[in-house]
């Protein structure tokens, strides 16, 4: 069985590879993790839209302040200097909803040493 993660250390650049980025909205891109001494804030971003709350439901996540969308198929941002040890994965989000970068083929979790 292989490893479905990259290693990387605190500060480091992250260029994220999957579509629609051009559609990410002002609720952005949001780290989230498994790992208990990680802050975490819980976001319900679709609640109020009927159509798309059910396949949408509550995240657990930290947003990610500064992000660059370099086209619709890439978007870059920095790991936060802070980071403890862990597995994180990336949500990102537009008017239709969000997704887990984990989902795709394209993304392995990134693991902070």
């Amino acid at each position: 069985m292989t490893a479905n993660y990259i290693t990387l250390l605190n500060g480091v650049r992250v260029d994220l590879y999957g579509d629609y980025f051009k559609y990410i909205t002002g609720n952005g891109l949001y780290l989230s993790s498994t790992n208990s001494t990680f802050n975490l804030s819980s976001y319900n971003f679709y609640s109020n839209i009927r159509l798309v709350s059910s396949a949408n439901p509550p995240f657990n996540g930290t947003p990610v302040q500064e992000f660059s969308i370099v086209s619709d198929s890439q978007v870059t941002f920095y790991l936060p200097e802070n980071l403890p040890p862990g597995k994180y994965d990336v949500i990102y989000c537009n008017p239709a909803g969000y997704t887990k970068a984990s989902k795709s083929k394209r993304f392995k979790l990134i693991t902070v040493v």
